[in-house]
């Protein structure tokens, strides 16, 4: 049985936040290392926030990492806390 694939993406910045932390929490994230204590397969990557381009990569990566599951970090500029969305 193979283990549980997760995709993780965080976004790139935009007008209003050049500096998207999400793009940082990505690039911070030791992969392998997570990979190995969770005991899952990680695709990690960085979305432009063109909505075509970051449609077409999400495309890529869905086929590439064939993912069990997907979290998707995102920034909304005048979010007072951390919202979780389901959609």
């Amino acid at each position: 049985m193979r283990p549980l694939r997760l995709l993780v993406t965080g976004f790139s910045g935009f007008p209003g936040a050049p500096r998207n932390p999400t793009e940082a929490l990505i690039a911070g994230l030791d992969v392998d290392r997570l990979a190995r204590r969770l005991d899952v397969e990680i695709g990690a990557a960085v979305l432009p926030t063109e909505y075509a381009a970051a449609g077409a990569l999400v495309v890529r990566l869905w086929h590439e990492v064939a993912p069990d599951a997907v979290i998707h970090f995102g920034l909304h500029g005048r979010a007072r806390a951390v919202h979780v969305e389901t959609r």
